[in-house]
């Protein structure tokens, strides 16, 4: 088998051709302001996602990706093991990595990305 290269966008639609949960947000053109067309179907907070991986030098799409294993775009997602938010972070670790209400989907983000560049400095990546 040859050496391909595949992007996490392209993983993403692979995986992910689904269309958006219903997050209660009114319709709108999402990726209007979106500098970057995120994969997968658009979802209320692809421009926030955008904005704030790109801020910290992650990829959106992977961001995208952990949000929709996690929640599907449920800001309001509560999980047996109470997981919160769009995230899906137990209280314990969400004391660790985020701060204020694991509710605000822009504070789900934020330890998210968090995570992320823990997980990156821990493992090397």
């Amino acid at each position: 088998m040859a050496n391909e290269s595949v992007s996490v966008n392209d993983l993403f639609q692979s995986l992910f051709p689904q269309e958006p949960a219903d997050t209660g947000a009114p319709d709108q053109d999402i990726q209007a302001s979106t500098p970057a067309r995120l994969g997968g179907a658009p979802t209320p907070y692809d421009d926030m996602i955008y904005k704030m991986a790109t801020a910290r030098g992650q990829d959106p799409n992977l961001i995208k990706a952990q949000i929709w294993a996690e929640s599907r775009f449920n800001p309001h997602a509560v999980s047996p093991k109470n997981a919160q938010g769009l995230t899906q972070f137990i209280p314990d670790t969400y004391a660790r990595f985020g701060r204020g209400d694991p509710f605000n989907p822009k504070n789900a983000i934020e330890a998210q990305l968090n995570y992320n560049e823990y997980l990156g400095n821990m493992f090397g990546g």
